[in-house]
């Protein structure tokens, strides 16, 4: 399955969220985003007044897998509504919007696994976040495809 990665645009900001975890937790972490490489982030300003110590660090997807995922890797909708449901927490509905706006790859196929979550934190979804994340992979077009991928495209939500 391809999953979202970050890519370098001086012009551009990210919003996302500081995660501080104690270091026994590291090899954990390294396990789940073994295809991601940890960058230093060089600079970040923040919109509170806590306190971040340590290395703030970026992941970014490594080289051999830095790529738009295509009929045989293609992205879950369930992966996708966890992203938008923590940006529509965190930031709200123009957080979400910001983030839609700001992303590319939204002609990668999507499998529509809701039914059966195929991404192993998958989160339940209130009917009014499901609607938006609808109404948002609508508005870039997004093509979903059954999970069973026998069937043709989904073209409506």
């Amino acid at each position: 399955m391809c999953a979202v990665s970050v890519v370098e645009d001086p012009g551009c900001e990210i919003e996302g969220l500081v995660v501080t975890f104690d270091d026994r937790l590291w090899p954990a972490i390294e396990a789940r985003e073994y295809r991601y490489d940890a960058l230093p982030l060089e600079s970040a300003s923040f919109h509170d007044d806590r306190p971040h110590d340590g290395p703030l660090l970026i992941f970014k997807a490594s080289a051999g897998s830095d790529h738009f995922g295509d009929e045989d890797n293609p992205i879950t909708l369930t992966y996708i509504d966890v992203i938008l449901q923590g940006f529509l927490r965190e930031f709200g509905t123009d957080g979400v919007d910001r983030f839609m706006a700001t992303t590319e790859g939204w002609h990668v196929p999507i499998v529509d696994d809701r039914a059966r979550p195929r991404y192993p934190r998958a989160q339940q979804l209130s009917t009014d976040e499901r609607n938006l994340v609808d109404r948002m992979l609508t508005s870039v077009d997004a093509r979903l495809l059954p999970a069973d991928d026998g069937g043709p495209p989904r073209t409506s939500w």
